[in-house]
């Protein structure tokens, strides 16, 4: 398919701003081949053809409004940006046209699609398309590029040698790193990206990125340290040297509970930075306040990162040690350091009970859904509004790490322990989806308790919350 209309002549008709001065708004390419692996490289693939419009004298809406765009419109979870979701997100930041694309089959061969998209009307103005190799992605996209520069009566100004990478898999790191900024994680963005420009030393707008995330990086932790406790400030540069000690699969059993007790020890670091940032009420119930709310969003965003990277680190660490899979990482630091934690009011800092990846997923998605601190020291408070009341992307993250907590169960050796990890991951969940208003599903998760445990000593409780969704009596 390719609909190029006769130049600027009938773009003029349809729009007279498009013949002056377009403003144009990429939003993500979507993903059509059947696998999620690569739905990241819709939002790098996108990065690219904004730089590279620019770059040839067009005006787009600069990148940082696309993560705005993201969360208001939910576009992370959507199956597709059509031109209406196209023509509301242009609206949104004032664009007056969407470049919007799609991804298809990687293999044998990659086709990429492109279209514009007339904000005021929904109308589509322009579409095009080129196909080819995945080895030869860069070469695509600057086909891509040229094509719709071609379709808007532009000549290519110049190479588009800044967005040049020579790996596919350099590319989809990129879509990684750029939604894990989206989503606050700049410490994981940092991480990723520096693979990217190591492996890609002329990928100019990578090393851009790079460089944003790390300057946004930097200012966010002297932002943190000067909010934090001196105490803190040391249990953490502690954690930053017992951290330094991986990677964690070659650890042996006692390294790695060491290993991972300053790992809790971050997260209840900055749980209690937390509650000293919360308005204080009766209760365990704390809201954000309006003077303190970019930095409590911030926090609550690289606690939710580090538990992240927790159950990473536990899943790799069983994956290595198969013959220990029966043993709980649950933590454990040095007598000097726990006295630190207890004069700072963390409490028990480096240790989580019924610490397996089961445990953690399900009291991570506890943390995002319902701002529900987890088993991290002795600090408890539920904040208001939680992460995924904030975020639709971190609200679908929240649920992700159910699925997960779910999926890990099958590891748990004792067959007792297992049906407790089920049936609590299953009851939250049941919970948190009537509080949405999600009837049918909540009773799915309840009946699904039913059916694996018949003879479970809470069965009929279950029973009553079933019958309490459906408005039946006892």
């Amino acid at each position: 398919m390719r609909l190029l209309l006769p130049l600027l002549a009938l773009l003029a008709l349809a729009s007279p701003a498009l013949a002056a001065e377009p403003i144009l708004l990429v939003t993500p390419f979507t993903n059509h081949t059947g696998s999620g692996e690569y739905d990241p490289l819709g939002r790098g693939l996108a990065d690219m053809v904004l730089t590279d419009l620019a770059g040839n004298g067009l005006k787009v809406v600069e990148r940082a409004r696309l993560p705005e765009v993201i969360a208001e419109l939910d576009l992370q979870r959507s199956a597709r940006v059509d031109p209406a979701t196209a023509q509301k997100a242009g609206r949104l930041v004032g664009a007056s046209h969407a470049v919007t694309g799609s991804i298809h089959a990687l293999e044998p061969t990659l086709r990429l699609d492109i279209r514009l998209v007339l904000v005021e009307s929904g109308e589509v103005l322009l579409a095009d398309q080129v196909t080819g190799s995945r080895d030869a992605f860069f070469e695509l996209e600057q086909q891509l590029v040229a094509r719709f520069l071609e379709g808007l009566g532009r000549q290519a100004a110049g190479s588009g040698t800044s967005t040049r990478v020579e790996r596919f898999d350099s590319a989809l790191a990129y879509g990684q790193a750029l939604d894990q900024a989206d989503r606050g994680d700049l410490e994981g963005a940092s991480r990723t990206l520096g693979g990217v420009v190591a492996a890609e030393p002329g990928f100019e707008l990578g090393q851009e990125v790079y460089a944003d995330v790390m300057r946004r990086l930097y200012e966010a932790r002297e932002r943190r340290a000067g909010a934090l406790s001196e105490l803190s400030k040391q249990l953490l540069a502690r954690c930053d040297e017992e951290l330094r000690k991986g990677p964690v699969e070659g650890l042996e059993f006692a390294e790695a509970q060491r290993y991972f007790g300053y790992r809790i020890l971050v997260g209840n670091v900055t749980l209690g930075q937390l509650n000293e940032l919360l308005e204080k009420r009766s209760g365990r119930d704390r809201a954000i306040p309006d003077e303190h709310r970019d930095l409590v969003i911030q926090l609550m965003q690289e606690h939710a990162a580090n538990t992240e990277t927790y159950i990473g680190e536990m899943q790799a660490w069983y994956a290595a040690h198969p013959d220990q899979k029966d043993e709980d990482l649950d933590g454990q630091i040095t007598d000097e350091d726990e006295d630190l934690a207890e004069k700072a009011a963390l409490g028990d800092a480096g240790t989580w009970d019924f610490a397996d990846p089961a445990d953690v997923a399900r009291d991570l998605a506890e943390f995002i859904l319902s701002g529900v601190p987890d088993f991290y020291g002795d600090i408890n408070f539920d904040v208001s509004p939680s992460l995924g009341e904030l975020d639709p992307a971190w609200h679908q993250r929240g649920f992700d790490w159910l699925q997960v907590s779910l999926d890990e169960c099958a590891n748990v050796v004792d067959e007792d322990l297992r049906q407790l990890q089920v049936t609590k991951t299953l009851d939250y969940w049941g919970k948190i989806l009537l509080e949405e208003g999600r009837k049918a599903e909540a009773i799915t998760r309840w009946q699904m308790i039913l059916d694996r445990y018949p003879t479970h000593e809470d069965y009929r409780d279950y029973e009553d919350k079933i019958r309490s969704a459906l408005g039946v009596g006892h």
